[in-house]
């Protein structure tokens, strides 16, 4: 809602199909201190349908990720077409 300073909700869940792929855990540093993250991988994230405002929140999904984790290089996507 910030990005496009609109008032944006989604009706239906934001995928259509979710496959679960595997749990995993990074080590990560930052400065001088050491974490470890822990996630997951997903094999399939699929949405079917979508309106001409659900379109721009997709763009906007693929350009900037899921997750709290984001900002550190988590939760990107790699589009399928």
């Amino acid at each position: 809602n910030a990005f496009y300073r609109e008032n944006f909700t989604m009706e239906n869940m934001i995928f259509d199909k979710i496959i679960f792929g595997r749990e995993v855990v990074v080590p990560l540093t930052k400065g001088r201190n050491k974490f470890i993250i822990i996630g997951t991988t997903w094999k399939t994230l699929e949405k079917f349908k979508y309106d001409r405002d659900e379109k721009r929140v997709y763009k906007f999904i693929m350009d900037c990720g899921l997750g709290e984790k984001n900002s550190l290089g988590f939760g990107f996507l790699n589009p399928v077409r």
